[in-house]
């Protein structure tokens, strides 16, 4: 259930990504014609705990079991629990299939709007997954594939494709679009904007090792 500015329930009806990306083509669509940044939280894809189970919408889990694995998680699979990576990867992927769809709904949005051209859309998540291959949790431990996730920017500023190869945080997106919506960055701002580094550019003064740490107890240095 989600509450609204006023602390009242709003029921969200549908597949749990559906309904957000719903709410969010709404809101672009009421307030198009003025500056807005809205920030929609996805918990999909995600393992569910209480099923422990990654629920997919009907006929999404069956296109991809069996079909495709990372060759690490493949790899490492035989020592997981509870069938580890095999018996969650469907609906892991079937979910990701799900939202991909629903960004696109949104991307017609923006387009149909005529806004594209004048919008920054960044993609990420906050965490990956490894199926309990690494250690006895789904996502806390400091492997690739719990620490590296997907971060995408689309629209003014970043535009004709192209990939930053300097290592850059989740911490860095939010003075990156300050910047890129033409704000001084506040100073005191944890993160730095990488906006620099677009399109094959340099920023001298950006670290170029990683520190990580995830529940207190796993570090790494990378």
């Amino acid at each position: 259930m989600l509450y609204d500015e006023d602390s009242e329930a709003v029921r969200l009806v549908g597949f749990r990504s559906d309904a957000l990306i719903d709410a969010a083509i709404r809101f672009v669509a009421d307030h198009h014609d003025r500056p807005f940044f809205p920030f929609l939280s996805l918990l999909e894809p995600h393992h569910q705990n209480a099923t422990d189970d990654c629920p997919a919408p009907e006929g999404y889990r069956e296109r991809y079991e069996g079909r495709w694995m990372p060759a690490d998680l493949a790899a490492l699979n035989g020592s997981a629990p509870q069938g580890g990576a095999h018996r969650h990867i469907g609906g892991y992927l079937g979910q990701i299939k799900r939202v991909d769809e629903g960004v696109g709904r949104l991307r017609d949005t923006l387009h149909s709007l005529g806004l594209t051209d004048s919008t920054v859309l960044a993609w990420t998540a906050d965490h990956g997954s490894h199926f309990r291959n690494r250690n006895d949790e789904y996502k806390r431990s400091t492997h690739d594939a719990s620490v590296r996730v997907p971060l995408a920017l689309t629209g003014p500023g970043f535009t004709g494709g192209g990939l930053v190869r300097h290592p850059v945080s989740t911490v860095d997106l939010m003075p990156t679009l300050v910047e890129a919506a033409g704000l001084p960055v506040p100073d005191g701002v944890q993160g730095r904007s990488f906006l620099p580094l677009v399109g094959g550019g340099e920023d001298p003064g950006r670290p170029a090792e990683v520190f990580v740490q995830i529940s207190e107890s796993h570090v790494s240095h990378s």
